[in-house]
């Protein structure tokens, strides 16, 4: 009380003096002065109270806060932190509604998917709770929507008037075998941004004896008419295969092979046991063999000569009692068959074989009927021939090129590449199925694949259009790691949250079109991608 009486004599500028201070020992005690003296501190109060309740809202407005950016057609969730607040409510968010996003006030969230990109200010409204009239304020933060890096590309559509012109994307969902498959070709981001044509292309085909194909070709970039190029690939293939005498003779060389001596590889040439059980047979070491592209195919050296009626004849033979009853002698075996197994295994080697050199055949004569270059058609080359036997699938695949096949077991704990591919080796120059050299290589014979599964989940075909971006390097291929990664991101584990169904599949052509369009930056190439399952 003393102290309150003196301070208002300076603020009146009343000396101090013998009188001022028996003055005050009077009044400290006076019931009056000490009432209104309360007054005077609870009105203080509450004006400092009054105070701070508007410099909380000016701090509040002076605070820095960025929120984060959105990005378009992306979910996105942001909570204001109000620890520092905590007599601050938000009611709403004036200009939030032009972003495509809303406001939760009962959580401070803001959430939703902006569609598109765009700025904007947001006027946050909000009172203190202190306020009696609830009055709002306002807090200003700019907001911005990135663009969804798909909607910077064009997309163009390809001129259907140009020479060879061909779908833009492409998809397909049939049998296959006692399977299914599902197939997607769509042009990448940079032939549409230019509306170009797509140069993939792919053929599935039911074909006699119950044998089935499915070929995957991607047409070189560089090359002037590669999306001619590798639909001419694919569909010679496929007319090669529906002559029913070739393939009756296959599935007679595959039954030869099966039912020769030594059925089962060397265990030491058996990557591991799994793949031991699963895998009837496993041959990569098929015989390597050259020819000059010049030379007439019947003079190829891959036991060209031999049919099936030779290679039955030299099974009986080796299957027959050759020793000698009279004496000791070792038997003669200079006028004994060849080994029954690798004579199947040629005669199998030599069909695909023919295969591939017509369908380089059928490229060179279409080029010089067009009065164009062979490498104007440049493309890379895979399939698989398949058929469904009584000890399970013959899977025979070939390949030239960047474009893998894959296998994963039936029990879907390993993964295993199928075909030889053009990487490393080559400093990642591809290799292409118009190249002349690849046929008179002495390592040709490592392109074709003899595979024999009991049973299998499912068969991938891809172009290097979803290879790059999802597997990166070669070695990942068989990684099941990466592979269990990929089969997550086809369930619907991705940014799109796109899934391709295949349990539930009257749509999957679509899903797997759908799919195929995800982001990845730096990868704009043409993607196709084949999965029996």
């Amino acid at each position: 009380m003393e102290d309150l009486l003196k301070q208002l004599l300076v603020e009146n500028s009343i000396a101090e003096s013998k009188t001022t201070n028996n003055t005050i020992s009077k009044l400290i005690d006076n019931t009056r002065i000490i009432g209104l003296a309360n007054s005077i501190s609870a009105t203080k109060k509450q004006i400092l109270e009054i105070f701070n309740m508007y410099k909380q809202s000016e701090d509040f407005k002076e605070k820095h806060i960025a929120i984060d950016n959105a990005n378009a057609k992306r979910e996105y969730e942001y909570f204001f932190n109000m620890e520092d607040f905590p007599d601050l409510v938000i009611t709403k968010i004036v200009n939030l509604d032009s972003t495509g996003l809303q406001f939760d006030a009962e959580k401070n969230r803001i959430y939703g998917t902006p569609p598109v990109a765009c700025n904007a200010d947001l006027h946050v409204m909000f009172f203190h709770k202190s306020d009696e009239n609830l009055t709002e304020d306002a807090k200003v933060i700019p907001f911005i929507v990135n663009a969804d890096p798909k909607d910077l590309w064009k997309n163009i559509p390809s001129n259907k008037d140009i020479i060879y012109a061909k779908e833009d994307e492409l998809s397909l969902k049939a049998n296959f075998l006692d399977k299914k498959i599902v197939v997607a070709s769509k042009r990448g981001r940079s032939h549409a941004h230019d509306g170009t044509s797509r140069d993939d292309h792919f053929s599935v085909a039911k074909l006699p004896d119950d044998w089935a194909l499915v070929a995957v070709a991607d047409g070189a970039g560089s090359a002037k008419y590669a999306r001619q190029g590798s639909k001419i690939a694919t569909e010679h293939l496929q007319e090669y295969f529906s002559n029913e005498e070739v393939l009756r003779n296959l599935s007679s060389f595959v039954t030869l092979y099966q039912n020769s001596e030594n059925l089962l590889v060397n265990p030491e040439s058996v990557e591991d046991a799994v793949s031991q059980e699963n895998k009837v047979v496993s041959d990569s070491d098929i015989p390597n063999y050259s020819a000059d592209v010049k030379q007439d195919l019947e003079q190829v050296n891959l036991s060209s000569s031999q049919n099936f009626d030779e290679v039955k004849e030299n099974l009986a033979a080796n299957e027959g009692d050759n020793s000698n009853d009279d004496d000791n002698t070792p038997p003669d075996n200079s006028n004994l068959a060849r080994d029954p197994k690798i004579d199947a295994k040629s005669s199998i080697v030599n069909v695909l074989y023919k295969s591939v050199r017509s369908v380089f055949q059928k490229l060179q004569d279409f080029s010089s009927h067009e009065n164009m270059t062979l490498k104007d058609l440049n493309t890379t080359l895979i399939f698989a021939l398949a058929k469904k036997f009584d000890f399970g699938y013959a899977i025979l695949t070939f390949g030239v090129g960047d474009c893998p096949i894959n296998i994963l077991s039936n029990d879907e704990q390993t993964i295993e590449l199928l075909n030889y591919m053009d990487v490393g080796e080559f400093g990642g120059g591809t290799r292409f199925v118009t190249m002349p050299e690849i046929y008179s290589n002495p390592n040709m014979g490592s392109r074709f694949a003899l595979n024999f599964y009991k049973d299998f989940s499912k068969l991938f075909l891809m172009t290097d259009g979803i290879y790059d971006p999802k597997f990166i390097t070669e070695n990942k291929l068989e990684d099941f790691e990466a592979w269990k990664n990929f089969l997550d991101d086809l369930d619907g584990k991705n940014e799109d949250g796109a899934k391709v169904d295949f349990s539930n599949d009257e749509n999957v052509d679509r899903q797997l079109m759908t799919w195929m369009d995800f982001w990845s930056k730096g990868n704009h190439d043409d993607r196709t991608l084949a999965i029996i399952y």
